[in-house]
């Protein structure tokens, strides 16, 4: 047997092909009867047990005479995940479609023969493009909102609390209900106009509307376009850094929550700044939509940026540096007090009547108690009996949990953790542990003791 190699070029390259003969064609073979009937049954098994979890959470809540609550559950998943869907689809598609119908044709320069290529490669599939692009956005988009069912539902029903908070003079329950509701509203329209400007400056810079080359140009549109929505953008921030003040007062950033010192000194004036900042900035980009010039709009973004980390990042932690941590018992008393009356407030314990002149002394006789009439009902417990029952229970319901740790002698609890000579320390009530460690008593001797089962005694100048 032999083969005639005459065909293929020297060096084992193949032939070039004949330009007269036709491109051979892809063909996608079909599905047969048994793929279409596998994906079918994989379709119906998934909506049989997606059915049964439901109908399963339906039965349990209706055992508990609760069904309103799965269904208002269902309900506000559903409407935020439809509203969030509807609007950041149509918000992203209708930018991309407004770029693309006014845009211009460009034929000079090598940039535009690129652009061109780009164009005759997207033209075929470009509503497929565009609403697979506005589809993905929305349905994320939609998602996440509606992870946030239960901060909507707080807001449709809330109920003043009829008090109010000392450093705004608001009810609270604008930081209970309002607040969060807010934050998330404002989130949610600055991300979906922040995807709709950049897709529009894409499709802009793809259909020639936005050049970079020889020099930066923009038509009349892709200027009022952008630069509308930039403004949306700058003004969406403005009111978030606006917001931001007041969730100062419900941060969680340090071993106390709420707003320090520094918080209200340096942070929220910076947090009032950068809200006026971003609404010029807004101002600067509607002006230069109309009037054609960047330099302003831009010029704002950049002090922006600037101030962002100068006001909001550096001033503070050298406000916290300098000012509070040398004389911080002073300084951050005020708020710590706010702190304690809004707990006591909360759980309905500002008005106790504390007692200071407490007798503590006792009437009990020695041998008082040794008598058969009253010991013989008492319950004795083996420690090598019911200590895996102890664990149990304690695994269950931790209320208190002690580690020993070398580094800053601490202690390890259920809530939190207390330093050694940390002032601010979380006053839970932990009794003889949150004593000791005020005393200033080292983690590593409170642990032994309490392992030791022995009571803990304050120092003797106490």
């Amino acid at each position: 047997m032999s083969f005639d190699f005459s065909v293929f070029p020297p060096g084992g390259a193949r032939a070039p092909r004949d330009p007269d003969r036709a491109p051979r064609q892809l063909t996608i073979r079909k599905p047969g009867p048994a793929g279409i009937t596998i994906v079918a049954l994989a379709i119906i098994g998934a909506i049989i047990y997606a059915a049964s979890i439901v109908w399963t959470e339906i039965l349990w809540f209706r055992q508990m005479s609760a069904t309103r609550v799965i269904l208002t559950q269902w309900g506000a998943h559903i409407g935020l995940f439809v509203v969030g869907f509807v609007v950041a689809t149509a918000l992203i598609f209708f930018s991309m479609s407004f770029a693309y119908r006014h845009r211009a044709s460009s034929t000079r320069g090598e940039a535009s023969a690129a652009l061109r290529g780009y164009q005759e490669a997207l033209e075929p599939m470009r509503r497929l493009a565009f609403w697979g692009v506005a589809l993905f956005f929305g349905f994320s988009n939609g998602a996440r909102l509606a992870t946030e069912w239960r901060t909507l539902l707080q807001f449709l029903n809330r109920s003043s609390f009829g008090q109010v908070d000392p450093q705004f003079g608001l009810d609270i329950s604008f930081f209970v209900f309002v607040l969060p509701a807010l934050k998330v509203l404002v989130s949610f329209l600055m991300t979906v106009t922040a995807i709709g400007l950049v897709a529009a400056i894409i499709v802009s810079y793809l259909y020639g509307t936005i050049r970079l080359t020889p020099r930066p140009h923009a038509s009349k549109q892709a200027r009022l376009q952008t630069g509308m929505m930039a403004a949306c953008l700058s003004l969406f921030i403005g009111v978030n850094y606006w917001l931001g003040r007041y969730e100062l007062l419900t941060s969680d950033s340090g071993s106390i929550h709420g707003a320090m010192y520094s918080d209200i000194n340096a942070t929220l004036p910076a947090h009032s700044i950068l809200a006026v900042i971003s609404g010029l900035v807004a101002v600067l980009f509607v002006v230069a939509a109309f009037k054609g010039t960047w330099r302003l709009p831009v010029t704002g973004v950049a002090v922006t940026v600037v101030a962002a980390l100068v006001l909001a990042g550096a001033y503070p932690a050298l406000v916290e540096q300098f000012r509070v941590r040398p004389n911080q018992r002073t300084l951050e008393s005020p708020y710590i007090q706010r702190n304690i009356d809004a707990t006591l407030a909360a759980y309905g314990l500002d008005n106790v009547d504390y007692q200071t002149n407490y007798d503590a002394a006792t009437t009990a006789s020695a041998g008082q108690f040794d008598n058969d009439a009253l010991t013989s009902q008492v319950r004795l417990l083996d420690p090598k009996v019911i200590t895996k029952t102890v664990q149990q229970l304690q695994q269950s319901r931790p209320l208190l949990r002690l580690q020993l740790r070398d580094e800053g002698r601490s202690l390890q609890r259920g809530w939190g953790t207390a330093r050694h000579g940390d002032l601010r320390a979380r006053t839970q009530p932990l009794g003889p542990v949150r004593r000791a460690a005020d005393l200033g008593q080292p983690a590593h001797r409170l642990h032994a003791r309490l392992r030791r089962g022995r009571r803990l005694r304050q120092p003797a100048d106490q």
